[in-house]
């Protein structure tokens, strides 16, 4: 078994600025990394014993104010957000204005050139396949791609992992089994059912 702790990156630009990052580098503002200090401050009594984090710099650089030193941070490509394609950049009050926002909350909906919920929640699911059993370990990802695969963790209906929120540095604990990963990933990877009549692709 293994305790895993998922947590958001801290505030990114693109956060603070209303636009959607996607797989775009976003650095963090001055105030999340205040804010990851502080939390790391609080962490700083648990012992990992792994700390994996995204390959972009708003998750590197937050695991790294988290843990500082006392830990390797393994970056992780499957940990990346979700890809946004022609959306990356757009501002998400534009996307709520016209309707667009609807598609990238729904479980299987896709923007142009980019990934569903089910797509990055099979991405993730996957990797976490492959981690041995060990200890407790630190995530640091994004909101999307930690959304989709706690929702099928938890065993919640696809449809709600477009609906709640995860909030910069919030951090999340779970037990789990290497084999309750793999069950997981094959069951991400069997045939859907037909998809029902005017569903969001």
């Amino acid at each position: 078994m293994t305790t895993w702790l998922f947590v958001r990156h801290a505030e990114s630009v693109a956060n603070a600025e209303g636009w959607l990052a996607g797989q775009r580098d976003a650095p963090l503002t001055a105030e999340g990394r205040r804010r990851a200090r502080k939390l790391g401050a609080i962490l700083s009594s648990r012992h990992f014993d792994r700390v994996f984090a995204s390959d972009l710099s708003r998750a590197r650089d937050t695991a790294r104010l988290l843990v500082g030193d006392r830990v390797p941070i393994v970056e992780v490509p499957a940990l990346r957000e979700r890809a946004l394609g022609a959306w990356e950049g757009q501002r998400r009050a534009a996307l709520t204005d016209d309707g667009r926002l609807a598609r990238l909350l729904d479980w299987k909906g896709r923007p142009p050139g980019g990934e569903s919920l089910a797509d990055v929640a099979r991405r993730m699911i996957d990797w976490l396949a492959t981690v041995p059993d060990d200890g407790l370990s630190l995530v640091v990802a994004h909101g999307a791609i930690l959304r989709a695969t706690l929702t099928r963790l938890d065993g919640l209906p696809d449809a709600l992992a477009g609906t709640w929120a995860l909030r910069n540095l919030d951090h999340l604990e779970r037990t789990v089994a290497q084999a309750t990963w793999g069950q997981l990933a094959r069951d991400l990877a069997a045939p859907a059912p037909p998809d029902r009549p005017g569903s969001m692709t």
